[in-house]
């Protein structure tokens, strides 16, 4: 899962420069665009509490103006998301 993920940030289809930053079989840390700080970590059912998969995105916070937290939501933030959500 998160090979898969990995590879289709580093991709054509997907449009922001990616670096992986660590990857393993269980979690990765991507700088997208040089601005988008993510570590995404997958919980296979096997491992989790409820015996379901789980996907979990955390970004590094930083404080910006609404303006620019919108653009950045609009344009970087939901295309990860739907791209995590072709991958899964």
């Amino acid at each position: 899962m998160i090979r898969l993920l990995c590879d289709h940030f580093r991709g054509r289809d997907f449009r922001f420069g990616t670096k992986v930053e660590n990857e393993n079989t269980l979690t990765a840390q991507l700088e997208i665009d040089q601005t988008l700080y993510l570590k995404i970590q997958f919980d296979p059912k096997h491992l989790s509490e409820d015996g379901a998969d789980h996907v979990t995105v955390l970004s590094r916070v930083m404080e910006v103006s609404y303006g620019h937290a919108k653009m950045k939501l609009e344009r970087q933030i939901i295309p990860v998301l739907q791209a995590i959500n072709r991958c899964t």
